[in-house]
């Protein structure tokens, strides 16, 4: 009787942990950390940091900084959000202050991502308010 119960036991700590797993999967979390990324071109310093990244609610802290002049654009209408499968996403939202000053930092969220994804391309610019300042994350590590 002991043994049954102790394989029954086995059995639903195996089936729980095989559920914990594919929760996990369904998620759209990466199986990668993705690092912070920092580009600095025209006296503007921009970094890129994917906020505990999730293909279904991609979401990135952005932090601006210049001491030459000030940052006059709305961050969401110059960004985009590109894949390695050639899909494009634009901006859903920049959480953060309004255009202008010298250090802005908020965060910057995009729509859902396809599933099958190996990597990302961020631009923040659109050559026109700002030249574009390009983040790139592999997420096959």
């Amino acid at each position: 009787m002991k043994r049954i119960i102790l394989i029954l036991l086995i059995i639903a700590i195996s089936a729980i942990g095989i559920i914990f797993v594919l929760q996990k999967r369904e998620s759209g979390k990466t199986p990668v950390l993705l690092e912070p990324v920092t580009v600095e071109q025209e006296g503007i310093s921009i970094e890129a940091i994917p906020d505990d990244f999730d293909l279904k609610a991609p979401k990135f802290n952005i932090a601006f900084t210049t001491h030459s002049g000030s940052l006059d654009f709305d961050v969401a209408k110059i960004s985009i959000l590109e894949d390695d499968l050639e899909n494009k996403y634009a901006a859903l939202e920049w959480q953060g202050p309004p255009p202008g000053g010298h250090h802005i930092s908020g965060t910057l969220s995009f729509p859902a991502l396809k599933s099958d994804v190996k990597e990302i391309k961020l631009t923040i610019g659109n050559g026109k308010d700002l030249q574009p300042f390009v983040f790139v994350w592999n997420l096959e590590k």
